[in-house]
């Protein structure tokens, strides 16, 4: 419990430094037909929904770091594949929604150690994870991620604030034409 708040603290962080406010919910109910909470569910411009759920691996890295031998490498590498893989599916499952939220989810990993370890894993990441649609970015990816999030909210913001003044200003040259 104590890894997992620790992964969802990181997020938390990182969401609430890079969005808007009102672009994003925390422990959002995104599946009506059930009671689970996505760890954060972000809105994009048109209106859909990115479901991000932060997982934290701890027991699988400190074993991997207090194995001796390469085949006791390999066993903890196979059981973090399998975590990762039953996780992405429960994601998948639980928080892909059609018309609702984007055709994908995010599975973060609030460590960049982890994410070098999962590179370890021989090509499964691409394989595995395009026919789950799960993206697992690290804390440095995520960033990249949701400030080009940020950008087209305020791409579209600037558009409407456009579209205002063009109104304005098109009135007031239809008065001064009078």
């Amino acid at each position: 419990v104590t890894t997992g708040r620790l992964g969802e603290w990181n997020l938390e962080s990182i969401v609430k430094e890079i969005l808007p406010d009102g672009s994003y919910n925390f422990q959002a109910q995104i599946n009506k037909e059930t009671q689970d909470r996505v760890d954060c569910a972000v809105k994009t411009a048109d209106g859909l929904t990115i479901p991000i759920d932060s997982k934290f691996y701890a027991g699988q890295y400190k074993q991997y770091q207090e194995a001796s031998r390469d085949n006791e490498r390999g066993n903890v590498l196979r059981d973090l594949r399998a975590a990762i893989l039953r996780d992405a599916d429960d994601i998948a499952s639980k928080y892909i929604r059609q018309n609702t939220t984007s055709n994908y989810a995010v599975l973060y990993i609030a460590s960049e150690q982890l994410i070098d370890l999962e590179a370890d894993i021989e090509t499964w990441k691409q394989d595995d994870l395009t026919e789950k649609t799960i993206h697992i970015p690290e804390p440095n990816t995520l960033s990249a991620f949701l400030a080009t999030i940020r950008t087209v909210h305020h791409t579209l913001q600037l558009n409407e604030n456009t579209k205002k003044i063009t109104t304005v200003g098109g009135g007031i040259t239809t008065q001064l034409d009078r």
